[in-house]
């Protein structure tokens, strides 16, 4: 039987945005992140560089992001998302 170990390296990204409710976050690769409401009280102080790490939660069939660069580190249950800044400037 083959199980993947807790401590499988995974790859480190880095933030480049997260919007100001901490609801929604942009990685370097491009992806966007929907942070669960309760989690985004810890995300809304992650900041740009931070870095981070993206893993599948195999019970909830959701993903959790780790930040790298806060003290916990922080761990908060995600989702994809289709976040784009860009998109809030025009409005």
């Amino acid at each position: 039987m083959s199980t993947m170990a807790d401590d499988e390296e995974l790859e480190e990204l880095h933030i480049t945005d997260v919007h100001e409710d901490g609801m929604h976050v942009l990685l370097d690769d491009g992806s966007s992140w929907d942070i669960q409401p309760g989690p985004s009280t810890k995300v809304v102080l992650w900041y740009s560089s931070q870095r981070v790490t993206i893993k599948e939660d195999d019970e909830s069939a959701e993903y959790i992001l780790t930040n790298l660069d806060t003290s916990g580190p922080d761990r908060v249950p995600a989702s994809p998302g289709s976040w784009d800044p860009d998109e809030e400037e025009d409005d």
